[in-house]
């Protein structure tokens, strides 16, 4: 198994509830990974301006990149960074 830091611009895809005060309660597209893979966690890190799109953080285990490339291939994706295997992110993605 390899380590990667990922993320991509998920779609939102419906809007579950309106809250101006602290934000819209919303339902965004998934990207569907294999069963080889594991998502040792996902955040929400902000939305894009132009089209409200979740960007999207994850820490992902995964046999190899072209499987987690191959999961993305429907999304932007920003980035897809080997770690190693002890790799945690910072503070701002609690695990």
């Amino acid at each position: 198994m390899a380590r990667f830091w990922v993320s991509w611009y998920s779609p939102i895809t419906k809007v579950i509830e309106h809250d101006e005060e602290h934000g819209d309660l919303v339902e965004r597209a998934e990207p569907e990974f294999g069963p080889d893979v594991i998502v040792r966690g996902e955040w929400t890190s902000g939305y894009r301006m132009s089209d409200d799109a979740s960007t999207v953080c994850a820490l992902i285990d995964a046999p190899s990149r072209e499987q987690v490339d191959a999961a993305l291939a429907d999304f932007e994706v920003r980035f897809v960074e080997p770690k190693p295997d002890d790799y945690v992110p910072g503070d701002r993605f609690p695990m």
